[in-house]
C-alpha cells in the first residue's frame, strides 16, 4: 500500500503552536522564568514595605500583573517565531515535500525528493493520532507527520494505522507526545 501526502508548513506551524505549551522542557523553562520574576518581585516587595510607600506597592502589584501578560504574549510570539524559523531550516525540508509511504511486512519506507528511509516495524515506539496529523515516532529520533486532512485517503491512512498497531503491537494515542523535542531548536 503507498500512501503520498504532502503537509501544509502554516497549518503544522499553527499545530504546534497549539500544543507547544504542553512540552515538558517549556513547562520547566516557563516554571523557571515565573520563579526569577517572583523573586525580583518579592525584593521590590520588601523595598517598598519597608520604606512605608504603599503607592509604590500598588503601582508594582498592578505593573507585575501587566508584566506577566506582556511577556506571555510576547514569549509565544517569539516561540511561533523560532519554530518558524526552525521549520525552514534544512533539518524540516524533507517534513514539507511530497512524501510517500510505502507499507511493507517488515518495515514502512518514506520516500520525499530528498531522502529515502526505511524503519522497521520494531523501531516504530510511539504513535499519536492528534487533531489533523498521525505523529509515528522511531527509536532513532526520527518523527513522521503525516497528514490526515485529506480525505481521499482516509481510508488508506486509518489501514496504515491498523497495519502499524498490529506489526509493532502499540497502542493508537489520541494526546500530544508532551517530551517531543524540536531539532535546533531551544526555548531560550
Amino acid at each position: 500500500m503507498i500512501i503520498t501526502y504532502e503537509v501544509n508548513k502554516s497549518d503544522f506551524l499553527d499545530f504546534h503552536c497549539k500544543y507547544i505549551f504542553s512540552l515538558i522542557t517549556l513547562k520547566k523553562y516557563i516554571k523557571y522564568l515565573y520563579i526569577v520574576f517572583s523573586i525580583v518581585f518579592f525584593i521590590c516587595f520588601t523595598i517598598a514595605f519597608s520604606m512605608a510607600i504603599r503607592i509604590a506597592l500598588i503601582c508594582m502589584i498592578i505593573a507585575a500583573f501587566l508584566t506577566r501578560n506582556f511577556l506571555s504574549n510576547m514569549y509565544k510570539r517569539k516561540v511561533r517565531r523560532n519554530l518558524l524559523r526552525v521549520f525552514n531550516s534544512d533539518i524540516y525540508k524533507n517534513t514539507f515535500s511530497k512524501t510517500e509511504l510505502l507499507l511493507t511486512e517488515k518495515s514502512i519506507q518514506i520516500k520525499t525528493d530528498y531522502a529515502t528511509k526505511i524503519f522497521l516495524w520494531e523501531a516504530i515506539y510511539d504513535l499519536h493520532l492528534i487533531d489533523n496529523y498521525l505523529i509515528i515516532r522511531t527509536l532513532s529520533d526520527e518523527i513522521i507527520y503525516v497528514s490526515t486532512s485529506n480525505t481521499e485517503h482516509l481510508k488508506k491512512i486509518s489501514k496504515l494505522v491498523e497495519v502499524i498497531m498490529n506489526y509493532s503491537n502499540l497502542e493508537l494515542n489520541k494526546n500530544f507526545p508532551n517530551d517531543l523535542k524540536y531539532k535546533g531548536y531551544i526555548f531560550f
